[in-house]
């Protein structure tokens, strides 16, 4: 449930903007409108590029202050129309207002605490020159998880077999648990933190994670070249950021869970436990059944309408309670016999309210800095909607208009050449090597995917991939375009380590599309063109007549020439 709540604060979390600060760092001024040096620093935080020059990040962040210099036209242009007082644009604004507030509230409360330092950074990198190959079992039941850890250490059951009958991991079980190679960072802290520690062939202890009870087998260790630390260490901040927001986000919605703490109506969820019993059996084929919910059909009007939960500010009913579960995956349902997992997707459940909650004691939205967010957001919907009015009137695409396009593109509805071909993707190269020899041998392909392919969703298909292009499946386009209908080719080797077979089953030669068959995405292509070629010669003419002042040499000041001079 835990995985709940971070996904709920997570979603806040990406829609903060990327509000500049007041400052005196005026870097271009737009007729009335100020463009800050800050927001040409923010292109570092939203693209994460390594360029290879200084004149390169120099041209590049010009561009960049040159589109929103083009934006401040726009906006401009919008105010001239009316377009903040237009009722669209309000509607877009008042319905947003909500959730700016909760931006606030997590630039208030989350973010000064996500800091990241070089030490870390290059701590990170040096844990990715190594990776481990790792099969897991992980079910819901502590319990449960100790006994299949006491089969594997102490009894000799095979841990494959083990994982294809108890793992709740669809994606492995089947595959003996195997989670492939394992790179530092690939899976949460918690179960990082236990893999990394084995030696292998070691099979850890029991431990919890918010996806449920695991046990890990270590089946080896390698090295792995992560490549220049100077291309790793923005992708590196990024993860090491998401890392620590969680750690953030939990340590403050333990915060909140004191103090919005939810109690259990005892006779409700007696009633509703009894009658739970009383509807499922406590095992089905000899497993456990696990009971999260019943059918509001078979409840009574007063059932329905009976308090299950009550918190700081509020309640919950039966019926909002069954209902929300039902945007719950199975799998992360608490049994009702569960009573502290109930109080928790009831915390989950209720989580945005009191976040709003938060925000409105702390009078976020009526700061001056949730004004000014507010003012930003709607300055764009008014770009945007600028953009629209400036297009309007544009003539329609014809069909002269089409078959010219057609016909002066003569290369871009080329179709290359296609393959179908069946496939059985496994994670060891010997058990790749023993397909390979039953295959040759006259086994059925078909059969033996069934059997043993990894690729999700392929098993049912009997390994069959459809046509594929090289962009889908590099390694096996690369193999196909040698083979013949009908061969059989590899073990052939991914990206990721895994292994395949491959056999032929047709061949598309290349071909150029039809106009019948692109007429709709040229229709569109040359509608957008058009309109791209509005808002440009729009452009054009309101910098004509508009002041524009901009310091391109402060962008220049700001870039660190050391750095390349390094390399």
């Amino acid at each position: 449930m835990r995985k709940l709540v971070f996904m709920t604060l997570a979603l806040l979390a990406v829609s903060v903007i990327a509000c500049s600060s007041q400052s005196d760092n005026v870097i271009a001024r737009v007729g009335n409108q100020e463009i800050i040096l800050d927001q040409v620093r923010d292109f570092d935080k939203m693209f994460q590029i390594v360029f290879p020059s200084a004149d390169s990040e120099f041209n590049a962040k010009k561009r960049f202050l040159d589109s929103l210099i083009d934006v401040r036209l726009l906006v401009i242009g919008g105010y001239q129309n009316d377009l903040d007082i237009d009722r669209e644009v309000m509607d877009i604004v008042e319905i947003q207002k909500p959730k700016f507030a909760l931006d606030e509230l997590f630039k208030r409360e989350i973010l000064p605490r996500i800091k990241i330092t070089d030490a870390e950074v290059e701590d990170f990198y040096e844990k990715l020159k190594e990776e481990v190959h790792v099969k897991h079992i992980v079910v819901d039941r502590q319990g449960l998880i100790d006994s299949i850890y006491d089969l594997a250490t102490k009894k000799g059951a095979e841990f494959e077999q083990l994982a294809k009958e108890h793992s709740l991991d669809q994606n492995s079980a089947y595959a003996g648990g195997d989670l492939g190679f394992v790179r530092w960072g690939q899976v949460i802290d918690d179960f990082q933190n236990e893999v990394f520690r084995l030696s292998p062939g070691q099979i850890s202890k029991p431990f919890a994670t918010g996806s449920g009870w695991h046990i890990v087998k270590m089946a080896e260790r390698r090295e792995s070249d992560p490549g220049p630390f100077e291309r790793a260490k923005f992708q590196i901040m990024g993860m090491l950021q998401d890392r620590k927001r969680q750690v953030v986000m939990g340590e403050y919605m333990d915060q909140l869970r004191s103090k919005y703490e939810v109690s259990l109506d005892e006779q409700t969820y007696s009633s509703i436990l009894e009658l739970s019993n009383k509807m499922f059996p406590d095992s089905l084929g000899g497993k456990h059944f696990k009971k999260t919910t019943i059918d509001l059909n078979i409840l009574q009007p007063f059932q329905k309408k009976q308090i299950l939960a009550h918190f700081k500010g509020g309640e919950i009913s039966v019926e909002e309670y069954l209902q929300r579960l039902e945007s719950i995956p199975i799998n992360q349902r608490p049994e009702l016999k569960d009573s502290d997992g109930i109080k928790a997707a009831v915390f989950s459940m209720k989580l945005e309210s009191f976040l709003r909650a938060e925000a409105q004691s702390q009078g976020l939205d009526k700061s001056a800095e949730f004004e000014t967010v507010l003012k930003s957001f709607r300055e764009d919907v008014m770009a945007d909607r600028m953009r629209t009015l400036v297009t309007e009137g544009l003539p329609d695409v014809v069909d002269n208009d089409i078959y010219s396009y057609y016909d002066s593109h003569p290369n871009d509805f080329d179709e290359p050449q296609q393959y179908r071909a069946r496939e059985i993707q496994v994670v060891d190269r010997a058990v790749a090597e023993s397909l390979r020899t039953l295959i040759d041998k006259g086994e059925d392909f078909g059969k033996l995917a069934s059997e043993n392919t990894v690729r999700p969703g392929l098993k049912e298909r009997q390994g069959d991939l459809g046509f594929f292009y090289s962009y889908k499946y590099p390694a096996l386009y690369g193999a196909a375009s040698s083979m013949r209908v009908g061969d059989v080719r590899g073990p052939i080797e991914d990206v990721n380590g895994n292994w395949s077979i491959l056999k032929m089953e047709e061949i598309k030669p290349p071909r150029t599309k039809k106009i019948e068959e692109v007429a709709a995405q040229i229709k569109n292509l040359i509608m957008y063109e058009r309109q791209l070629e509005a808002v440009k010669k729009w452009l054009e003419t309101k910098r004509k007549e508009t002041p524009i002042e901009a310091d391109y040499d402060m962008i220049w000041r700001t870039i660190d020439k050391d750095e390349y001079d390094k390399g």
